[in-house]
């Protein structure tokens, strides 16, 4: 446990303080908060046949900042198999944890939104996965996970993307209704992705306001 904890703060800590170093040298109105917001996502909640079971995306915790158009999020996420056991389990997934933290860049017209974010963290046991899931565990008095012992060890994680949604007004009236395409470009040492989809929006007008959310982050 004391050697993951050393372990950690050496490889996250500078990261950290070259963020909080940087806020300084930010206009005054980009230094005031405005929003923040704490996400937690667990298979507990999860709608699945046979019941909540920890799988795949397991669980995660993020905590979102904003300041107008910059953002820093600082999460932990962990990704567990269906079946677990002391050695590897053939078909199954590997146990994986990642630690991170993100900055991003957001940019809004009335046209178009777009969202630039760098993640950057570690993934193997200084990302504490096995000691928050068993712990968490422990307390709600469910099974002990072993398979942890052989978990993904990846080391220095980090993941660029950049999503880019466009209204397409079908009805500009009341009821108003609009298409939100959207394409989303991933590369790092833990993801390469190229996607698209798209969105059908509904309301009274379709001002800047009208853009939905860029949707859930691809993990």
């Amino acid at each position: 446990m004391y050697r993951y904890t050393v372990f950690r703060r050496t490889c996250l800590c500078p990261l950290v303080l070259a963020v909080i170093a940087s806020a300084p040298a930010l206009p005054c109105g980009a230094q005031r908060l405005t929003a923040a917001r704490l996400v937690i996502d667990n298979d507990f909640i999860a709608l699945r046949d046979g019941g909540a079971q920890d799988q795949d995306y397991s669980s995660g915790v993020r905590l979102d900042v904003s300041w107008r158009k910059l953002g820093l999020s600082v999460g932990q996420e962990m990704y567990t198999p269906r079946l677990d056991g002391p050695e590897p389990v053939p078909g199954e997934r590997a146990y994986a944890a990642w630690i991170f933290v993100e900055p991003s860049l957001l940019k809004q017209t009335r046209r178009y939104t777009s969202l630039l974010t760098f993640r950057l963290g570690w993934i193997g046991p200084p990302a504490l996965g096995e000691q928050t899931q068993n712990s968490v565990h422990q307390l709600i008095r469910s099974e002990h996970h072993v398979g942890w012992r052989h978990q993904a060890r990846i080391g220095p994680a980090y993941l660029l993307s950049y999503r880019v949604a466009t209204l397409a007004p079908l009805r500009v009236r009341a009821p108003a209704l609009a298409l939100q395409p959207t394409l989303r470009v991933a590369t790092g040492n833990v993801e390469t992705t190229l996607e698209a989809g798209g969105d059908v929006w509904i309301g009274r007008s379709l001002g800047r306001a009208a853009f939905l959310p860029l949707g859930p982050r691809k993990l």
